[in-house]
C-alpha cells in the first residue's frame, strides 16, 4: 500500500462508521415517533451506507 493511499481509505472507513451510525440514530427516531417520514429518510441512509462501501471497495481495488 502506498502512504498516500492511507488518508483515503480511513476518510473511507470514517464515512461507513457515520453511514452506518446515522441509520440507526434515525432507524431509532423512526421506531420512537412512527413518523412515515423519518422511516423514508432511513431508509434513504441505505443508499448512502451502499454509497459508503461502494467508495471503500474502490479504494481498496485501486
Amino acid at each position: 500500500m502506498i502512504a498516500l493511499d492511507w488518508p483515503a481509505t480511513r476518510f473511507a472507513w470514517l464515512s461507513v462508521a457515520t453511514a452506518i451510525a446515522t441509520l440507526a440514530l434515525k432507524w431509532a427516531a423512526w421506531w420512537l415517533t412512527g413518523s412515515v417520514g423519518l422511516l423514508s429518510d432511513a431508509l434513504e441512509s441505505f443508499v448512502n451506507l451502499g454509497a459508503a462501501l461502494l467508495a471503500l471497495w474502490m479504494l481498496r481495488l485501486a
